[in-house]
């Protein structure tokens, strides 16, 4: 679900049309006042976030973006060396290479000229978290190797503190 912002709960106090909020894709809940509150995106875009994180979890590695990719990015998703790699220069599935660390962290985040799969400071809308907490076979990552929740921790407190290099 998207994030309230300060205009679409003007709105909801307003009771006239706000431009930047979708109506007809909200389900209203009850504030404490009895306030119909709704959170939509912006643009009417139906693609939820993630429900919250949990962020107060023990990390398998520190929540570095240094440590992400030694031990996982660089090592299984785009190791060169490793047998199903899927993100190596050589493979390169979906267009993504994680092979090499400045390559690896301008593509997550959207500075080789793609869309960015982490968000700084938000995990839960980062489209990265998505695919790794999903329980969707077809969709999550990495395929038919889920995650465990020490690396999913250390992953969403890298994201959620700035997703810094």
């Amino acid at each position: 679900m998207a994030r309230a912002t300060a205009s679409s709960l003007m709105f909801v106090l307003r009771s006239e049309p706000h431009p930047r909020v979708a109506v007809a894709s909200c389900w209203p809940s009850v504030a404490l006042a009895g306030l119909m509150l709704c959170a939509c995106s912006s643009d009417g875009d139906t693609e939820a976030c993630l429900p919250p994180l949990e962020l107060e979890c023990g990390v398998t590695f520190q929540p570095t973006f240094e440590a992400f990719f030694e031990n996982q990015l660089g090592s299984t998703c785009g190791g060169k060396n490793t047998a199903g790699s899927c993100h190596a220069e050589a493979g390169a599935h979906g267009g993504l290479v994680l092979e090499h660390i400045d390559l690896a962290y301008d593509n997550l985040l959207g500075a080789a000229g793609g869309e960015p799969l982490v968000i700084p400071g938000d995990p839960e809308c980062s489209p990265l978290m998505k695919r790794l907490e999903s329980d969707d076979p077809g969709f999550v990552m990495p395929v038919g190797n889920k995650l465990t929740e020490g690396e999913l921790c250390a992953i969403r407190q890298w994201i959620e503190s700035g997703a810094e290099r």
